[in-house]
């Protein structure tokens, strides 16, 4: 009962002190953000490509992008340009054209948060795990079989 009690201090400590860590940074990003950084656009933009489009073992990143030239681009059903201020995805499904606009800075700020999402434990094994857990099934499921047709 005391390594109970002893244990649930320690935890109520750390949640706190996870609190007090989230209000600081949150102070830090309203303060670091209170001023808009405004970048001037010449109107010039380039087309990119996801940099892993031919490799189709590489996970999907919509955010490691590669330069190519517009032809290039024009040939692909999905295809980004980026200039100063933003970043533009096109894509062509069915005949159908989608295009989304995002601010270069909102852009960036998620593809920060997508890579922080990356480099958690559950994501970053996630593969793994599911194919583990699917093997786990395939071979209970087997052998409930096998026991069924004796």
């Amino acid at each position: 009962m005391e390594m109970d009690e002893e244990r649930l201090m320690q935890m109520e400590e750390q949640n706190k002190m996870l609190k007090e860590k989230l209000a600081s940074r949150l102070r830090f990003e309203a303060e670091r953000t209170e001023e808009p950084l405004q970048l001037k656009d010449s109107g010039e933009y380039i087309y990119c490509l996801q940099r892993n489009r031919n490799n189709f073992k590489a996970p999907y990143n919509p955010y490691d992008l590669q330069p190519v030239s517009t032809n290039t681009a024009m040939q692909k059903e999905e295809y980004w340009t980026v200039s100063a201020s933003f970043v533009a995805k096109f894509s062509s499904c069915h005949k159908i054209g989608e295009t989304e606009i995002k601010p270069v800075l909102q852009w960036l700020q998620e593809r920060q948060l997508y890579y922080r999402l990356l480099n958690l434990n559950f994501f970053s094994n996630f593969r793994m795990k599911k194919y583990f857990l699917v093997w786990k099934t395939n071979a209970r499921r087997s052998k409930i079989n096998k026991t069924e047709s004796i």
